[in-house]
């Protein structure tokens, strides 16, 4: 068996004019909360786009930001760059310089070394030479007192 209902509606029939009137206040009302709730939506969308607006700024500005900071540092890394040039050009020229002191002074060294033993060698030769004759002349000293005797 089936269970059946059923509905009936009591209606009474207005008067046509109040009905026509009632069924325009019905629909202007449903029309009303039509266009308040699209209102409402139409504003969320604009409060949503505004919002990915400001956060597409955001991210702009962060990327100009990043890029700034990217290019500083890029700016940096040559300026650095440069400056460790200039100093390795600095301390290359400035060794060269010390060993070419270095190779003069030992230039200079040897040189004067030389010198001083050719002085030596020089001297030592005239001092045996005067020495050899001195030694001569008393052998001739002594060789005559002793023939003299």
């Amino acid at each position: 068996m089936q269970n059946t209902k059923s509905t009936f509606f009591v209606t009474s029939r207005p008067k046509s004019s109040q009905t026509s009137q009632d069924q325009i206040d019905f629909f202007s009302t449903q029309y009303q909360k039509q266009v308040e709730t699209e209102q409402e939506q139409y504003d969320q969308i604009l409060e949503l786009q505004y919002k990915f607006m400001d956060f597409r700024s955001e991210v702009r500005k962060e990327r100009s930001s990043m890029e700034q900071t990217k290019s500083a540092i890029q700016m940096a890394e040559i300026v650095a760059n440069s400056q460790i040039k200039s100093l390795q050009q600095i301390v290359k020229s400035q060794l060269e310089s010390l060993e070419d002191k270095l190779l003069r002074e030992t230039t200079y060294c040897e040189g004067f070394q030389n010198y001083m033993d050719q002085t030596i060698e020089k001297q030592k030769s005239e001092d045996q030479y005067s020495l050899s004759k001195r030694i001569k002349k008393l052998e001739l000293d002594i060789g005559i007192e002793e023939s003299n005797q």
